[in-house]
Parts: structure tokens; C-alpha cells; sequence
């Protein structure tokens, strides 16, 4: 956790940069707490770790003691229509409650973009899990729309287990 202390270092394309912890905070402090889905203003923030995606560096932080992710494009210099579109899909994909909201993206913070979404407890797949964790959740998929809804509607169980589907898919 020292290494939050002092400064982290950020590539995109050709270019690096450092940024401290303190300007991650302030950077989140520039929002209104209802652009982050607060009732009121931002009050506290706090990074409690920090790990390196494939091409993001991700900060777990808890503003006002709720669970948010940063992520800062530019690990290995992805592409920024990439992290771009990646947003937008989050952005899509939340009428449907199946992936974390996405609140801000920003082109032009610290010289690379930087994206704040909600932050699901759980752990991250490795690489080389990915893969065989969607061939099951795919499988288990195609096996449920082959159940008539008919048999499903009035099934106590399923009231009462599965109330949306992200409830489905955090048991995996």
C-alpha cells in the first residue's frame, strides 16, 4: 500500500507521465457527488489499492464509503477509441443491470484517459480463466432459454433465488 504514497508512473503510446495520489483524489473531487450516483456532495476519498489491468491501471477507491473503480488508460498503451468504446458500452449495458455503471469519462485528465465506474465485490479473472468462465456461464445461458417460461414463472425457487440476473451471475 506504500506504493499509493509515492508516485505511479503511466505510459500511453509513446508518452509517460507521473501522477500522485492526491491528484486521483482531487481529480474525483471536481465532480458533483450526483454525477457519481450520490445523494450528496463528495465528502471523503480514499484509494485502498491499486492493481494493473491489461491495458489500465485500475484504483480501488470508496468515495463517501461506497465502492467505485478508477481506471487510467495507458498500461500498455491501448488505444484510446478502445477505452473509449469500452465506456460506452458500460454506459448501454446499464438499463440492463448485468455490468458496473459507468459515471465519468474523461479524455483529458493527467494526459490520459480516465473512466470511474461502480465497483462489484468479487475478485479478478486471470487471463487464462476468461475464457473458460464465459464457455460456462454461455453454456449455463443456453441451457436456461431452453426452459419454457411457462415452468419458470410459477416456480417459487426462482422467485425467490433469482431476483435479476445479476444475482445469477455473481453465484458464478
Amino acid at each position: 500500500f506504500q506504493m499509493l504514497e509515492e508516485l505511479v508512473l503511466i505510459s500511453c503510446m509513446s508518452s509517460r507521465k507521473m501522477i500522485s495520489k492526491e491528484e486521483i483524489i482531487n481529480k474525483i473531487r471536481e465532480y458533483q457527488g450526483q454525477v457519481l450516483g450520490l445523494e450528496d456532495k463528495i465528502q471523503e476519498v480514499k484509494i485502498i489499492s491499486k492493481c494493473s489491468g491489461e491495458s489500465n491501471l485500475i484504483f480501488f477507491v470508496d468515495i463517501n464509503s461506497l465502492p467505485y473503480l478508477v481506471k487510467i488508460n495507458g498500461v500498455m498503451g491501448k488505444e484510446v477509441s478502445f477505452f473509449r468504446a469500452e465506456y460506452k458500452k458500460l454506459r448501454v449495458l446499464e438499463k440492463y443491470n448485468i455490468a458496473p455503471r459507468a459515471f465519468v469519462y474523461n479524455e483529458d485528465s493527467f494526459d490520459f484517459p480516465f473512466m470511474i465506474l461502480e465497483r462489484y465485490e468479487g475478485r479478478i479473472l486471470k487471463l487464462n480463466e476468461s475464457e473458460t468462465k464465459a464457455n460456462e456461464l454461455t453454456s449455463i445461458l443456453n441451457k436456461l432459454t431452453e426452459i419454457p417460461a411457462s415452468e419458470i414463472m410459477h416456480d417459487e425457487g426462482f422467485k425467490r433465488n433469482i431476483k435479476n440476473c445479476r444475482d445469477y451471475i455473481e453465484i458464478f
